[in-house]
């Protein structure tokens, strides 16, 4: 089985729509009990940032015209795969915030949660019928997003599995 981290694809490397080396050059992630280097990874430079935003909201765009049940069936797979793979998130985890095994286990299950309440919100009505002032109209309020979420909310490290859930 693949694991989820194969380092040799984005070792040194930032994710912008791809792996790509990142402007800001490389940096070492350490393991939080041992000083033991976990993994090199890239780090971004401002235009980097933008670039990535820029990305993010051409992704939302074509996200939102995903049919929701396709939303809902990569968004169940996406859980699927933490429970799957939860004894190696778990250790990532634990190496790279110092955390202990419960709070891992707890944050996994959280995102596993998060993901599929999520889920089954993609094939709701997404809009409602709003008393109009004239018999004669129809008045429709409707919930749209207008920006991605990626460019408005960077997660907090220490809880980032559960926080990029949530949203």
């Amino acid at each position: 089985m693949t694991k989820v981290l194969e380092a040799a694809s984005w070792e040194g490397r930032i994710f912008s729509g791809g792996w790509r080396t990142g402007a800001g050059g490389a940096i070492e992630v350490l393991d939080k009990a041992t000083d033991e280097v976990l993994a090199v990874v890239g780090s971004a430079a401002p235009d980097d940032v933008r670039r990535a935003g820029e990305t993010a909201t051409r992704a939302q765009r074509v996200w939102s015209l995903t049919p929701g049940k396709e939303k809902a069936r990569i968004l169940r797979r996406a859980a699927a795969l933490f429970e799957e793979r939860t004894e190696e998130i778990t250790e990532w985890i634990l190496r790279e915030t110092g955390g202990i095994r419960p709070k891992a286990a707890f944050e996994i299950n959280y995102a596993i949660d998060r993901l599929n309440a999520t889920s089954a919100l993609c094939t709701q009505p997404y809009g409602e019928l709003v008393a109009p002032t004239d018999p004669d109209q129809m008045s429709i309020a409707q919930r749209v997003p207008i920006k991605s979420h990626a460019s408005r909310r960077i997660s907090v490290l220490n809880f980032s599995l559960a926080n990029t859930t949530r949203r």
